[in-house]
């Protein structure tokens, strides 16, 4: 089938190659080869993977010009067929011969990365990453991701002599793209503790220094992949950059943050980092690219994983105070789902402190003024908590206009002490007959069953005033 260029076999072509009928009826029940439902009646295989596994068994064991001879083009024999990729791939991984890897290695070295590390020696991995990296730095380019993988390049050439050769170029180098790759080559392999300093040195440098914001995020990102995030990188990188408007440098900035065992003490970055992610720019007819306006996809993902990791008291404290005050930042959809982490979080944290009971009721507060819908995630805290008859307590007395809070309200009141609470409140004039009313109805809507048991409680200590 491979030879044929195609994944499939006729009828006619499956009986010559299994003669028996028995075996061919077994065939039926395996999930190797499948029928074609179309009046053709051809095999295949049910996956292309087992093709081509089976294929790279057969010619493994194969002489290496016979392997050739299938997987490139004739007359020559010595460009590679793009269709036999994943073949060759798993033939690597069978083959012992060392004839044939010398071929992929001398002719095809975008093809060594398929070969196991072990089975080429140290120095030739040196010499083929070597020639790989400096192949695009000559040309000025980045190293093409269709071919190579970074992560997997960075595996196959990890050595003494080529993390060397990487800093080396990073330090000399002019090439935004040959530096940048370089970075990210490093940042995936495991450094020797000689080459820490100096790595940690040359990447704090590009991050706080380089005229290019590219660099700067590549080196911040590769600062927290290398775990190069210790308290004095962490502090000396924001004392140089947390007033940058840059989006690549504010999304790197976050990334490293966000990575470190310091994010709840430098929670202000992200808060900060709001106020120019909620005034995004859109590239359009008459709009010319400003880099301080266009905002980048990644800078709001990174601030807002850095939002819902915030987990300390002083945190979210901080959190609660800034939305409290910039409730329609909550519009915006990137940080609305912020609020399920952020309640989840303040439910452990309470468990220790609960100080923060007070913060989330000004925050409740404040989200019913501004008519915010999506107080769910904090009405939960207080049901988690197992603090919601606390919490009416606590909001009733704040709230002069009670109406406007009455709706939420309902949400927590759901037992005979809640409710004995709330009538109490009317009965001494401190809720209204406007305030019963739409307490009622957001109750009957929420939960039938405990509007009914309200509605005759009231109703018993109003003479049915509310039926």
């Amino acid at each position: 089938m491979e030879s044929f260029g195609r994944n499939f076999l006729t009828q006619a072509e499956l009986q010559k190659i299994i003669p028996s009928s028995n075996n061919r009826e077994l065939i039926k029940y395996s999930k190797l080869l499948r029928k074609s439902i179309d009046e053709k009646e051809n095999w295949q295989f049910e996956y292309n993977i087992y093709l081509e596994y089976l294929s790279a068994r057969i010619l493994s064991r194969q002489k290496s010009e016979t392997i050739k001879h299938f997987l490139t083009f004739p007359p020559d024999y010595s460009i590679i067929n793009p269709t036999w990729a994943n073949t060759l791939q798993l033939i690597l991984a069978l083959s012992n011969d060392a004839t044939l890897i010398d071929w992929i290695l001398e002719e095809h070295p975008d093809y060594a990365m398929k070969i196991s590390p072990e089975k080429i020696n140290e120095q030739k991995r040196n010499e083929i990453f070597i020639l790989i990296f400096n192949e695009y730095k000559s040309r000025k380019i980045p190293i093409d991701r269709d071919k190579f993988k970074l992560k997997e390049l960075a595996k196959f050439g990890e050595s003494p002599a080529t993390i060397d050769f990487l800093l080396t170029t990073i330090e000399s180098c002019e090439y935004v793209h040959s530096i940048s790759d370089g970075i990210k080559l490093l940042s995936y392999m495991s450094l020797p503790r000689k080459y820490c300093s100096r790595t940690q040195d040359i990447l704090i440098k590009l991050a706080s220094t380089s005229n290019e914001d590219y660099l700067q995020n590549t080196a911040l990102i590769a600062l927290s992949d290398l775990k190069f995030n210790d308290k004095t990188t962490i502090n000396y990188i924001l004392l140089q950059l947390r007033n940058s408007q840059n989006s690549r440098v504010r999304a790197g900035l976050y990334y490293l943050v966000h990575n470190s065992a310091y994010l709840n003490e430098n929670i202000e970055i992200f808060l900060d980092g709001i106020n120019y992610t909620k005034h995004q720019a859109s590239i359009g007819y008459g709009v010319s690219f400003n880099e301080k306006n266009i905002r980048s996809a990644e800078e709001s993902w990174y601030l807002k994983i850095g939002l819902e990791k915030a987990n300390s008291l002083e945190s979210l404290n901080k959190i609660c105070k800034y939305f409290s005050e910039n409730l329609h930042d909550l519009d915006d959809p990137y940080f609305d789902k912020c609020l399920e982490y952020f309640s989840k979080n303040s439910i452990i944290v309470y468990q220790k402190r609960p100080e923060i009971f007070d913060s989330i009721i000004d925050f409740l507060i404040a989200l019913t003024r501004h008519y915010n819908d999506n107080t769910a995630p904090i009405l939960e805290f207080f049901e988690k908590a197992q603090t919601k008859l606390a919490a009416i307590k606590t909001i009733l007395p704040k709230i002069s206009e009670k109406w406007m809070v009455i709706e939420h309200i309902a949400l927590l009141a759901d037992d005979e002490k809640a409710f004995d609470y709330i009538i109490d409140q009317y009965l001494t004039k401190n809720i209204d007959d406007r305030s019963i009313w739409i307490f009622q109805a957001a109750l009957k809507q929420k939960n039938p069953d405990a509007y009914h048991r309200f509605s005759s409680l009231i109703n018993l200590k109003t003479d049915n005033k509310f039926l």
